[in-house]
């Protein structure tokens, strides 16, 4: 686009050059991930270990549960391969582990004891 006369006088000249319109990917913000941890009750469980494996990176983080059994991990990049994991001295699960691709938040990234 071009303008012939600037609102203070003068030529203005406001194409786009070629070398001026960068395309970059868009980037993508990192999202949390929880849920809660229970008993076969429903009850929560604190105190609970959950660690999340980032498979590409290799990098591990770990959180425990709340008092109410809730936990989150924040900070989490979207778009990459997860292997999370649930364990207490107390009880045992049948799905101690889910793998996802994370594509957004989660927010009732649930387990359940089976004792």
């Amino acid at each position: 686009m071009r303008l012939k006369q600037g609102i203070f006088g003068g030529q203005q000249d406001r194409s786009l050059k070629g070398s001026a319109v960068l395309l970059a990917p868009p980037s993508a913000a990192d999202a949390t991930v929880g849920g809660r941890v229970m008993d076969s009750y429903g009850r929560a469980i604190p105190s609970a270990k959950l660690s999340l494996t980032n498979a590409l990176t290799g990098e591990v983080k770990t959180v425990y549960t709340n008092t109410f059994g809730y936990y989150k991990f924040e900070g989490v990049p979207v778009g990459d391969f997860f292997v999370m994991s649930v364990s207490h001295r107390r009880y045992s699960f049948a799905n101690p582990s889910v793998s996802f691709s994370l594509e957004d938040s989660i927010a009732s990234l649930n387990f359940q004891a089976t004792r």
